[in-house]
């Protein structure tokens, strides 16, 4: 998995569900695209982070329409600690300033692990599976 939209329960209201990569290129390209190759995964670009850019404006504009999970903040920032200063505190406070206009869904990683998809998945793209579902 790495962007999709979603159906939001009851409302018919589509929603932007964010995955660790994705948000991840998006932090590195706030801060300095030349970093997305190095640090953001294969076959990332600085084109990739510019559709993200332009996917968060859209979404971001309307309460809880950006959806992550926990998980995937925590692996986020994983990769992120791979940064060196002034870097890493600069996608530290990116991160923060994002996740004010995120609707964070939390599962217990109990009941994650009990799921069908834990085994096969892992836990942050089970997590994610849940609140696509």
């Amino acid at each position: 998995m790495t962007i999709a939209e979603i159906d939001g329960l009851r409302s018919g209201r589509r929603r932007l569900l964010l995955d660790t990569t994705p948000l991840v290129v998006f932090v590195l390209g706030e801060i300095a695209p030349r970093l997305i190759p190095r640090y953001g995964g294969s076959g990332y670009s600085e084109g990739h982070y510019h559709a993200l850019f332009y996917l968060w404006k859209v979404y971001s504009k309307r309460p809880a329409h950006v959806v992550t999970t926990p998980h995937v903040l925590t692996e986020s920032l994983s990769f992120l600690n791979k940064l060196s200063e002034p870097n890493w505190t600069q996608a530290r406070e990116i991160l923060r300033s994002l996740v004010a206009d995120v609707d964070e869904r939390r599962s217990a990683s109990k009941v994650l692990m009990g799921s069908r998809h834990y085994l096969e998945l892992g836990l942050t793209d089970a997590a994610i599976w849940e609140v696509a579902d």
